[in-house]
């Protein structure tokens, strides 16, 4: 026998000596796909493994998937994926201590490692190019094997050192290892699971030569029982817990090999062998025969890779439930469909009435046992039951049938006298009472009938109700222990009929419902608690009836169960409530008014259910109908403390399970992080919370798959951010984080620079104080300077030359147009008098000091200048804005003393005038000749000096003054920014 089949039966007998002793029993195995539609880069799978923050790192022959319960993020050598490595078909995957995630391409030989933070590749040499394996220790320890070495990393040296692991071997327990020990992974990847050092392994490998494998006795009789004729090929084998091993085959799957007894110890006789193929047609099975590795991770699920269909998940955390969905026909798996109707013989047989395929019958053990289906005249199922001497009736869509287990016949027929009372010859409910009568309800009637005589009898319900019910639609009924028959309808509500005195009442459930309607007018089904209390099933919700007190009530919760149509009811031992209805399954506590929800995530094998298929038997087991087959459990047995979800927070880059204190600083606004919530149970019921703690009190609630943290305008303080994962409807079972958050106050709220404000106030103070000395100093000297300013302006600009010409020009106008010398006297007594009385003030109104610019033009074009070659023009509103009295004048006074008017037809003066909210711009443009320049400068030079001193000191970095000339034109332009 190979040394390889040595190894694999020494092992597993050393781990399952330690099994406590227990009956142990084979559990049904549901499996989940992992595909395309998962991101999945390909669905040939070479290897997986689990990183420290919980990703699932998958390798393919097209890259590497990183899973987070969700989707995939790919990693390859295209450029265009979210991250590159240098090679697509990776082959082995392992991290090691310092978190580096190990890959090899056992294909083209390379060797590369992915840093913690998985932004950066690293290339690693090899030590042998005859390297075909690479694999992790206990103690994350990365070993390379060739043909017949072995290499260890190590982390100090940052090289591979040659192990002589065969030698030491040899030499420890004096047997020498075949070379075909390193060719197959799994056998070196348990020789490495447990033990490091040369001694242990030398040890190890000495029991697995010393000990005859019992598995493999079992294993392979169970294949010869079989009809297994193929090659047995392993490719992986993986222990699930102490008394169980999955061996995975290159074409037959997968075998789960089981202890049936823990105390009689591993030997062949005491083993459990059980196949696990791809069944076609059949959900959670295996996708493909032909396995590549198994992978346990670290909340116990294990995750199954083929070579060509992606990878099955098995989560016995996910599916919480058992289902029988299909039954054998011929060479295939039938679906058994939609259940109707479940009951239980005494031989603890199960009845199953389907919608479209008869009945179906499984032992107590729900293995297929037999069909009716062309037996019965229709295959459309609503109610079984056996009665008190073991026969089964059947109701369905076109009466009722009787199955003899005795003769293993159907008889057919019954009742068909009362056929014409309804056009739907449909039996909905069948009970037997005390006198062994069987009671059947039909569409609209009621017949009461004695299976030993024959005889029958119509009951009539509607004789005591109001003559409104003409028919009433009967949908399920059953007994108390005093006989009292209870009935649910469709359009009446709960019934009341005495069988003693043959009267029929009806039940007042509730005063009120939606809308002010009774909401339980369409009862679908109806059941006893432990305590005789009815438990109605109805479209509107859940509704408790204690026919003692007479009083209806129904769950709290109403967001959950109540006006949500509910399919079933049935009461466990704990007096827990277990409801179907259209969107899942809830599980109703009411002293606790607790409520738990499971759907498709948690294994039922359909997330709708239907009416009148619910069953308690007699083992305490609940038997729920879907429209897939039944749903089965033991509510004791249910494990409902699942594995917290694992929260992570993106960083720089990718994700991080080290939280450091959060600093914000006053000047951002709003926080934001990317959270992560790892989960393989049930992620699509994963949630994540948050709460700023010191700030607020209510949790923020998000779906897990892509949740994003965010405030806004945080208040100063420090505070905890507390997030937690849990799964929906277990908070009390959350991971929580606590993560110190401190937003600083702005520097102007701190100590210190209170303090320092305080000093730079004193500071201030004093240059203030001095400045306003200064100021005032500098006042005086500009009301000294504006005055020396306005008597050279008044000397300048009206001299006796000035007055003279003045007064000749109006002497002249007084003979030949007395009109116009009057206007001039005019003009010029209003310049006097705004230059004597209202140039007073530091500032005057804009509008005025135009206006006297403006006469000035006036009383130069009479002088005889050319009229139509000047131009004064005024843009903008100038009645907000002031201005230091008498500051244009000089600049308007030039331009016409030195231009060339009086020489130059073509000459021209232009003053423009432009206003704004926040700007004065004022500019003159003149014609001149040189030798006009010439004296430009030389005379004009002091009242131009005087204009810039006044500007420096009533408008200080408040204005701009540019003069040039360019081709015998002169410009003056100032620009004043207002207040």
């Amino acid at each position: 026998m190979r040394s390889w089949i040595a190894i694999i039966a020494a092992v597993l007998t050393f781990h399952f000596s330690t099994a406590k002793a227990q009956k142990l029993q084979s559990r049904p195995v549901y499996f989940d796909q992992l595909s395309a539609i998962h991101g999945l880069s390909s669905y040939s799978i070479t290897d997986i493994t689990q990183d420290h923050l919980g990703f699932i790192w998958i390798a393919t022959l097209n890259g590497v998937n990183c899973f987070d319960g969700y989707t995939s993020v790919t990693f390859n050598t295209n450029v265009e994926a979210p991250f590159m490595i240098p090679s697509n078909r990776v082959s082995h995957l392992a991290e090691d201590e310092e978190n580096y995630l190990w890959m090899f391409d056992d294909f083209k030989k390379k060797l590369f490692k992915l840093s913690p933070s998985r932004t950066k590749v690293d290339t690693v040499a090899l030590p042998s190019s005859n390297i075909r394996h690479m694999l992790r220790d206990k103690q994350k320890g990365i070993w390379l094997f060739a043909d017949d070495t072995a290499y260890k990393w190590n982390n100090n040296k940052k090289a591979f050192e040659q192990q002589h692991l065969l030698a030491s071997i040899k030499q420890q327990t004096g047997i020498s290892p075949a070379p075909n020990w390193l060719s197959d992974k799994w056998a070196l990847a348990m020789l490495l699971r447990d033990f490091t050092d040369k001694q242990q392994t030398g040890d190890r490998a000495l029991a697995i030569h010393k000990t005859v494998s019992p598995i493999l006795t079992a294993l392979q009789q169970h294949l010869v029982t079989k009809g297994i004729s193929k090659p047995l090929r392993l490719t992986d084998v993986l222990k699930l817990d102490d008394a169980t091993y999955w061996i995975s085959t290159h074409d037959l799957g997968i075998f789960v090999m089981e202890k049936k007894e823990a105390k009689s110890g591993w030997v062949a006789h005491n083993i459990a062998v059980k196949q696990l193929r791809h069944l076609p047609g059949i959900d959670h099975s295996l996708a493909s025969d032909n396995i590549t590795s198994l992978f346990k991770d670290a909340d116990g699920a294990v995750w199954v890779g083929n070579i060509d269909k992606g990878i099955n998940l098995y989560n016995p955390g996910r599916h919480m439930f058992r289902r029988v969905t299909h039954m054998p026909h011929k060479n295939y798996w039938s679906e058994i469909g939609t259940v109707r109707a479940i009951a239980e013989d005494k031989d603890a047989n199960l009845w199953i009435g389907t919608q479209e395929k008869g009945v179906v019958v499984l032992d107590k053990n729900y293995k297929y046992k037999l069909a009716l289906q062309k037996e019965l005249p229709s295959s459309i199922i609503r109610s079984i039951y056996e009665d008190s001497s073991g026969k089964v009736w059947i109701g369905h869509y076109e009466g009722l049938s009787c199955y003899d287990p005795r003769t293993g016949k159907v008889t057919n027929g019954f009742l068909e006298q009362y056929r014409h009372l309804s056009p739907y010859f449909r039996v909905y409910e069948i009970r037997e009472d005390a006198e062994q009568n069987l009671w059947i309800s039909f569409w609209f009637f009621l017949i009461k009938y004695n299976p030993r005589t024959g005889l029958s009898e119509h009951i009539n319900l509607n004789k005591d109700l109001p003559p409104s019910i003409s028919k009433l639609h009967l949908r399920c009924f059953d007994f108390t222990d005093d006989g009292t028959l209870w009935i649910g309808t469709e359009n009446y509500g709960l019934l009341r009929y005495d069988t003693k005195k043959n009267k029929t009442t009806k039940v007042q459930l509730a005063t009120q419902g939606p809308e002010g309607a009774d909401p339980y007018t369409n009862i679908l089904k109806l059941s006893f608690t432990n305590d005789n209390k009815l438990l109605l099933a109805t479209s509107t919700g859940l509704c408790l009836y204690d026919p003692k007190t007479q009083k209806a009530t129904y769950p709290k919760r109403k967001d959950k169960l109540n006006y949500q149509r509910t399919y079933a009811a049935l009461e466990d031992k704990s007096k827990g409530i277990w409801v179907s209805t259209v969107n899942g399954m809830w599980y109703y506590h009411p002293q606790q008014d607790s409520i738990r929800f499971f759907d498709h995530s948690d294994g039922l094998s359909s997330n709708e259910f239907t009416t009148n298929g619910l069953l308690r038997r007699r083992d305490g087991t609940i038997v729920f109908g879907c429209n897939k087959g039944i749903v089965y459990f033991k509510p004791e047995q249910l494990r409902f403390n699942h594995n917290k979800p694992k929260v992570l927070l993106a960083s720089n880059g990718w994700y991080t399970n080290n939280f450091a204190p959060i600093e914000l600083e006053a000047s951002q606004k709003s926080l934001k992080l990317q959270a992560k919530v790892i989960s393989y149970e049930a992620p699509e019921k994963s949630r994540l919370a948050y709460r700023l703690k010191g700030w607020e009190e209510n949790w923020h609630n998000l779906n897990a798959e892509a949740p994003t943290i965010f405030y806004e305008n945080v208040p100063d303080g420090s505070y905890t951010l507390e997030i937690k994962g849990y799964r929906e409807g277990q908070e009390q079972q959350a991971s929580l984080l606590n993560i110190p958050l401190t937003k600083n106050p702005p520097v102007w709220k701190k100590s210190w620079f209170l303090l320092s404000l305080f000093t730079l106030s004193l500071g201030i103070a004093w240059v203030v104080y001095k400045r306003r000395i200064n100021w005032i100093e500098r006042d005086k000297e500009l009301q000294i300077r504006n005055y020396e300013s306005e008597l050279k302006l008044l000397k300048s600009q009206i001299s006796p030359h000035f007055l003279f010409n003045t007064l000749n020009n109006i002497y002249s106008l007084c003979i030949l147009e007395p009109d116009k010398a009057g206007v001039m006297v005019m003009n010029l007594s209003k310049m006097l008098r705004y230059m004597l009385y209202e140039c007073q003030d530091d500032q005057v109104p804009l509008a005025k000091e135009l206006a006297f610019l403006e006469y000035y033009v006036y009383m130069q074009q009479e002088k005889g200048q050319q009229n139509n070659n000047i131009s004064f023009n005024i843009k903008g509103k100038v009645e907000q804005q002031t201005i230091v009295p008498l500051l244009l004048i000089n600049f308007l006074e030039n331009s016409f003393k030195h231009s060339d008017l009086s020489i130059n037809p073509h000459g021209y003066i232009k003053v423009e005038v432009e206003i704004t909210d926040n700007q004065i711009m004022f500019q003159t443009k003149n014609t001149y000749s040189e030798q006009v320049l010439e004296s430009m400068w030389q005379a004009g030079g002091i009242g131009i000096e005087n204009a810039r001193k006044r500007l420096q000191l009533f408008y200080p970095n408040k204005h701009e003054l540019h003069l040039l000339k360019t081709n015998n034109l002169y410009t003056v332009q100032l620009i004043i920014w207002c207040s």
